[in-house]
């Protein structure tokens, strides 16, 4: 058995790609704070219903402010740019934690 394959990550990385947005979102432990393109993601995103969308898979998780998240998006409009990012995220999460799938899934 390989040392590596019971070694936990130390970050993970995942991309999204919906019709009109893309997203490369990276997750390592840290401090809670959330990027996006270089800015606060509060900035980036100002409506609250898409800082909700973007939270939502890590308090489904329940790992809010447990990572660093750093993502960048492209195409569409913020509303699609914020999807994919949750779908990112979401995937990132997945690989850093293998045991959420079945959380995040539903």
């Amino acid at each position: 058995m390989s040392s590596a394959a019971s070694t936990p990550l130390r970050a993970a990385t995942s991309a999204a790609v919906l019709p009109n947005a893309s997203a490369r979102v990276w997750i390592k432990r840290g401090p809670g704070k959330i990027t996006v393109n270089g800015k606060y993601f509060l900035a980036y995103f100002a409506r609250p219903v898409l800082q909700m969308l973007i939270k939502q898979p890590l308090v489904t998780a329940q790992r809010d402010g447990q990572f660093e998240v750093i993502c960048t998006v492209k195409g569409g409009g913020l509303s699609g740019q914020a999807g994919a990012v949750r779908h990112g995220l979401s995937r990132a999460l997945t690989l850093f934690e293998p045991d959420l799938r079945p959380v995040l899934k539903k």
